[in-house]
């Protein structure tokens, strides 16, 4: 978000627009060494496991929102990602809004979600929804939040919604067993809720791994609230064959108390989770966006400096 108002000038006061540039080309250097310390940290961690499969919860490169992989530069630092997890196991993708681009009504010719974002992020990553059949009968199942949000006019992009609804749908109706749903974003009313919905009783878990539901300082495995709420677990025991899997989290989180993974059980004793924190990398120690409080208080005197020497 703090590099989102520098940047575009449209959040913050315009008296941030005078703070010192080279200081605030010197902190972005730095944040993006720590995010860059942080991702590989969880890639030698990830690749000194063993996984039969690996999910990325999307905000793989922490793209640009409003153009998201849409943008050039982005491309080589989306293949070589996606390459590096690919010799580790099977990778699949459940794709963010920094990955296709996104905004609430996103059109094709306004920022946001495009023909062109999704084309290049199908072209790299593989499909935007999918789904695996995992030992036991669980069906896991992953989609594109982005997408199941899209309220653009156009009409291509509203059918891919469509079709990844009745996928959902039609692959749960198919199950024997339970389905596990991984996406990017929290099934607000916003975002996901429409889609699972309808199908809350046959999902045993959701997960998902957006920045704002993670400033706590995990990757959630999230319980949805509700009187219908999903549970960790069936009520019954799974006799599941050994299998594990791991969920990578975003490269984005500047707020996080290190860098987090998530490695996924199931086995005879059903379905059990642990989270994997990794310490902050030394190149981000001492970030004004460790947290939000500190942010601010950096920011502080260099607002005061610059609306204190007003015309000097």
């Amino acid at each position: 978000v703090l590099g989102l108002a520098l940047e575009s000038r449209a959040l913050w006061p315009a008296i941030f627009d005078r703070m010192e540039r080279q200081k605030a080309v010197d902190t972005w250097e730095r944040i993006a060494l720590g995010i860059r310390a942080s991702y590989e940290a969880v890639l030698h961690w990830t690749s000194s496991q063993e996984w039969d499969l690996i999910v990325h919860l999307g905000d793989v490169t922490c793209g640009w929102k409003e153009a998201g992989i849409g943008h050039n530069r982005l491309v080589d630092v989306a293949q070589s990602m996606q390459a590096q997890l690919a010799q580790i196991a099977p990778a699949l993708f459940c794709l963010g809004n920094h990955d296709v681009g996104w905004t609430s009504v996103a059109t094709e010719d306004s920022a946001g979600m495009t023909l062109y974002s999704v084309s290049r992020c199908r072209s790299i990553f593989g499909p935007l929804w999918w789904s695996r059949a995992a030992p036991g009968g669980v069906l896991l199942l992953g989609v594109c939040s982005s997408l199941a949000s899209y309220k653009g006019d156009n009409h291509h992009l509203r059918e891919m919604r469509q079709e990844q609804e009745a996928f959902v749908a039609d692959e749960l109706r198919r199950s024997t067993g339970r389905g596990m749903l991984f996406a990017h974003e929290p099934a607000t009313p916003a975002h996901l809720s429409r889609l699972i919905a309808p199908h809350m009783t046959r999902l045993a878990r959701f997960v998902y791994g957006d920045l704002h539901a993670s400033w706590a300082g995990s990757l959630y495995s999230k319980l949805l609230a509700g009187t219908r709420s999903l549970r960790w677990g069936s009520s019954r025991t799974l006799a599941l064959a050994h299998s594990r899997a791991c969920f990578v989290p975003a490269v984005a989180p500047l707020w996080h108390p290190g860098h987090m993974a998530m490695a996924l059980t199931l086995d005879e004793n059903g379905i059990s989770s642990e989270r994997i924190s990794l310490p902050i990398a030394a190149q981000a120690q001492g970030l004004p966006t460790l947290n939000p409080a500190r942010c601010v208080l950096w920011m502080l005197p260099t607002v005061m400096r610059n609306i204190f020497s007003r015309g000097r």
